[in-house]
């Protein structure tokens, strides 16, 4: 009797667990759609939303060859009434999810090759908040 209640103890703590994450891994992915419509749109309030205010934007530029690093919010602000982008093929790579500490890759389709977005977020006060943005634009040719 007492192995049927450890046994249904233990099953009832998992199911609890994959249905807390489950709702988070959803919650995630609704974070990083709202992402791609913001920037889509160039709409600042609803990225404003997503992101925790010190959120900063990182990269190394091939191009010039140098680290570069933005505070996230700055940038959107900066780019609020700037033509709105194309309609372009968005895909969430993975998202991974460690307690109250998530990882996601979100790569962009573009003409001549992809940008991969890193996404660091953690749950801040019940809530999902990117805390840090890491992205790199792969060339076609590097990929083939």
């Amino acid at each position: 009797m007492k192995k049927g209640i450890l046994i249904f103890s233990l099953l009832l703590l998992w199911s609890t667990k994959n249905t807390a994450q489950e709702s988070d891994y959803k919650t995630i992915e609704s974070v990083i759609k709202t992402y791609v419509v913001g920037d889509n749109t160039r709409n600042y309030k609803m990225l404003e939303g997503i992101f925790h205010e010190g959120t900063t934007m990182k990269t190394f530029s091939l191009k010039a060859n140098e680290y570069r690093e933005y505070n996230c919010l700055d940038v959107f602000k900066s780019q609020e009434n700037a033509d709105q982008q194309k309609e372009r093929n968005h895909r969430i790579s993975f998202i991974n999810i460690a307690g109250n500490a998530a990882m996601a890759k979100l790569e962009t389709e573009y003409p001549k090759g992809f940008n991969a977005d890193y996404f660091t977020l953690l749950k801040i006060d019940g809530n999902w908040k990117i805390v840090s943005k890491v992205y790199a634009f792969v060339k076609k040719e590097e990929n083939e």
